[in-house]
């Protein structure tokens, strides 16, 4: 949505890996969930076993033979940043923290549901069958603060393996030159246009009525603002240690 802004860059960097599960044994990993009806044959008797030539409990059906397999969900999640930094950075390794704080700012949504309700959180939710990633991750972004992304602007930042899901962290960032006060260059400053057709696209969203948002308030927020704000969950704190 915003490929027309110039001298956006995203710097490529590795991606990070954090994990949660420890490195415990087959037999000591809890049990699988138990379906109430084998999703083949109907009948109500499922039971949990190993199966031959397995070493992990299975939800297995004693009639038809079908084994029901327990996976991980995706989540994908998007810190989406607005950088202003006195100079065009092309070499990766110079970063945004080298201009004042208050400069930046982090596409925040405010929790309109629960789990969590009323605490602060980056968009995030589960893929969707027939999406890629990317474009889970602009779902995301848009259902929960309005904003429209183009999945080619996301770049990979981590992977967090908690228990139950993969998650895999994208971030959507707008960097150009911070002009100074007195520059009468014709041009405008192409953060500045980010800045305006985010909160656009932020207060429309807010506007709708009717149906249920996700999300009771939107803000861009400075990375002064980010330490008042009651974050939902862990991985967002991650996240936003990440992108800054």
């Amino acid at each position: 949505a915003f490929s027309g802004i110039r001298g956006c860059t995203i710097p490529i960097r590795r991606p990070t890996t954090i994990s949660l599960s420890s490195t415990s044994t087959t037999s000591s990993l809890p049990p699988p969930p138990l379906p109430k009806f084998c999703a083949d044959c109907g009948r109500p008797d499922m039971e949990l076993r190993i199966p031959d030539g397995d070493e992990r409990l299975r939800a297995c059906c004693p009639h038809c033979g079908r084994i029901e397999y327990s996976n991980p969900k995706i989540v994908v999640a998007c810190v989406v940043r607005i950088v202003r930094s006195q100079e065009n950075h092309d070499d990766d390794n110079n970063n945004s923290n080298n201009s004042n704080n208050n400069d930046h700012q982090t596409l925040l949504a405010q929790r309109a549901i629960e789990p969590r309700k009323g605490t602060w959180g980056i968009p995030q939710g589960y893929m969707e069958h027939g999406e890629t990633s990317r474009e889970a991750a602009c779902r995301e972004v848009w259902e929960e603060t309005g904003v429209q992304l183009q999945p080619d602007r996301l770049q990979l930042r981590a992977v967090y393996n908690v228990p139950g899901s993969v998650q895999l962290l994208y971030e959507a960032r707008f960097r150009t030159d911070r002009r100074s006060s007195g520059d009468d260059d014709d041009e405008n400053d192409d953060d500045d246009d980010a800045s305006v057709i985010l909160q656009k696209q932020i207060d429309q969203y807010l506007q709708q009525e009717g149906g249920s948002k996700e999300s009771e308030h939107v803000l861009l927020v400075s990375d002064d603002e980010l330490a008042s704000k009651e974050l939902c969950f862990p991985t967002v704190q991650w996240a936003l240690d990440h992108c800054r």
